[in-house]
């Protein structure tokens, strides 16, 4: 389940908009267990914020020939005022 980021407010009044990329280290439970910016939106309030949503989600775990096994993989958060 994949949680979506909070945009945070003193972003969203000052019509800040990014992308962030996030590395993030996944265990053979599909727990985050690691997670840090690959690539940066400019904004540190939009990074923080879609690392926590990258920590609070779970994934479904990568497989192998003896079950589910620990990955890495990116997620991309984008933070679009409509």
């Amino acid at each position: 389940m994949r949680v979506e980021p909070t945009y945070p407010e003193r972003a969203r009044r000052a019509g800040v908009e990014g992308r962030v990329t996030v590395r993030l280290h996944i265990s053979a439970a599909g727990e985050v267990v690691a997670a840090d910016v690959a690539t940066s939106s400019g904004s540190a309030s939009l990074d923080a914020a879609a690392l926590l949503a990258a920590q609070a989600s779970r994934f479904t775990p990568a497989r192998a020939e003896a079950g589910a096994v620990p990955s890495d993989a990116t997620a991309t958060y984008r933070f679009e005022l409509k």
